[in-house]
């Protein structure tokens, strides 16, 4: 594998933005897993020291992490059936929105989860020490972004579909039939206009291998 790949970058960039100096970053010993704990490592400017548990032992060692990876599979389930559900059609196993699905159980998990009946912070909250604010629209639903344009002529809002934010920036990420787009400013259309199987099935691009513009 390749130390440029995008694949191994939004790790990265999700440990640079909880703003700590120094971790301990936890993996199994799958290849893949290994390869992308070395990139990180490599390229993080703190201190990172690696732990991996004996094979035989993966669970009752990494308790912790297992239960993370639970809940953004459980997350991640649940977005995909309110999808399908409006969307009225199932997303193939394959499909590039899936990709970003996983990402955005991830993200908001981050955002919005909190844990004990007495625990009142997110973990947002916990880096930033202020709540998310910024009202995000369902993941999969159809939206209207305003997009750069040269053309003064041409229309600056057009329709893509909510793949996600960008937790540093709150920007959004949207998809459609040319790529991924990185924007400010995203409205939501009429309810009846808000789910288009067709649309959502015809966007290109996944996380680690779409040059997402601006």
């Amino acid at each position: 594998m390749r130390e440029n790949n995008l694949w191994f970058q939004t790790p990265l960039a999700a440990i640079e933005w909880t703003g700590y100096k120094r971790l301990i970053l936890k993996s199994d010993k799958e290849p893949a897993i290994l390869a992308g704990c070395n990139y990180v490592k490599k390229q993080f400017a703190g201190e990172i020291i690696s732990e991996a548990p004996p094979v035989e032992n993966h669970e009752k060692s990494n308790g912790e992490a297992e239960r993370a990876v639970g809940m953004c599979a459980a997350h991640a389930r649940t977005l995909r059936e309110f999808a399908e559900f409006h969307l009225k059609c199932k997303i193939p196993d394959n499909h590039p929105l899936l990709a970003w699905l996983v990402d955005y159980a991830g993200t908001l998990i981050t955002l919005f989860s909190k844990g004990e009946p007495k625990d009142v912070l997110t973990p947002f909250q916990r880096l930033k020490g202020k709540p998310w604010r910024v009202a995000l629209p369902p993941w999969g639903e159809k939206v209207d972004y305003k997009r750069r344009s040269k053309d003064k002529f041409e229309g600056r809002w057009r329709p893509g579909i909510y793949l996600g934010v960008r937790r540093q920036t709150t920007e959004r990420i949207i998809g459609d039939a040319e790529g991924t787009w990185i924007v400010q400013s995203v409205r939501r259309v009429p309810l009846e206009d808000r789910w288009d199987a067709e649309f959502a099935m015809s966007i290109i691009g996944v996380p680690w291998a779409s040059s997402a513009h601006t």
